[in-house]
């Protein structure tokens, strides 16, 4: 039986450690499936960091990445850092500015992007998915400075049935932390020289036919041809 690999580890293990050993440790966690080519033997290389990252910001972002924008797994960090009093006011109104929002988004995206309609008198923390929203690397190639990981998407019910989601790929760049791109707040949990990765591009694969295809090589054809349950969410669920 195919063994199910769940990328959806703690938040805190991005924060505290994100690569702090480096890209490339002898016993990777999550080894490379087939696919193309990296540019180093995959023996060498621990994708655990990169997985760990892309795999809370899906999930805190309801399977909707990138559509629900950064912010989800920036409330995510400061609750799981324990800053969430800090940044809230008037019970649970989010009391984060933007100049705040990119310095946070900084540290794990490439670039920072604010909600299009960022209004700091009206963000409220939210909840977090009780369904599970998992990810699991079936392609890793290596190049221009980072990893570019093709993920199957899972969501998981109350019963632990799976449901396939729309396939996605990750970009991700290795990055360097500079003294001056650590927020004062975040000091106690990152440090320059961390080596982190940082999230460049998500794009997920929409074409059904393309989904079917990537699904079946994988080992989860039966999953395409079962409809014994449903779910609610995420909202690009497949019928």
């Amino acid at each position: 039986m195919k063994q199910w690999i769940p990328v959806c580890f703690c938040l805190l293990m991005v924060l505290l450690c994100a690569c702090g050993t480096g890209p490339a440790m002898e016993s990777p966690s999550v080894p490379p499936a087939s696919g193309e080519a990296s540019s180093a033997p995959a023996a060498e290389q621990d994708y655990t960091y990169a997985h760990e990252l892309a795999g809370q910001y899906d999930y805190y972002a309801y399977g909707r990445a990138p559509e629900s924008g950064q912010l989800p797994l920036i409330m995510r960090v400061l609750e799981e850092c324990g800053l969430k009093s800090d940044f809230t006011k008037d019970g649970n109104l989010l009391d984060l500015t933007q100049e705040d929002f990119k310095q946070m988004s900084s540290l794990f995206f490439a670039e920072s992007v604010p909600p299009s309609d960022y209004d700091e008198e009206s963000l409220y923390f939210w909840g977090f998915p009780a369904d599970a929203v998992v990810l699991e690397p079936f392609e890793i190639t290596e190049g221009d400075g980072g990893v570019t990981v093709l993920y199957g998407r899972f969501a998981m019910d109350e019963s632990g049935n799976r449901h396939w989601l729309y396939p996605v790929r990750y970009s991700m760049e290795r990055h360097t932390l500079a003294a001056e791109e650590i927020p004062a707040f975040m000091r106690g949990f990152k440090a320059p020289g961390d080596e982190v990765y940082r999230i460049r591009q998500v794009e997920n694969i929409r074409d059904i036919a393309q989904a079917k295809e990537i699904y079946t090589k994988y080992g989860y054809g039966e999953l395409l041809e079962a409809r014994q349950y449903e779910l609610k969410t995420p909202e690009d669920i497949l019928a």
